[in-house]
């Protein structure tokens, strides 16, 4: 969703950029709210604006992207 809209405002103010660097915080394979929490895995890749990410969530667990202009 935030992807989305941050390209809609490049697109209202007539800048087009290919990708962005997408820094992925994630929760690791065998993470769950009762064990492990604190395992979580960083990666980083280009993403292009209609992508669609599938990410691993745990119970409980989250996501974090950070994104930078390419």
């Amino acid at each position: 969703m935030i992807l989305s809209k941050l390209i809609g405002y490049q697109k209202e103010n007539n800048i087009f950029l290919e990708g962005y660097k997408a820094t992925i915080f994630l929760d690791g394979q065998y993470t769950t709210w009762e064990k492990n929490r604190e395992v979580y895995i960083k990666e980083k890749r280009i993403v292009n604006a209609g992508e669609t990410l599938k990410l691993h969530i745990a119970s409980g667990g989250g996501v974090c992207i950070k994104l930078e202009l390419k």
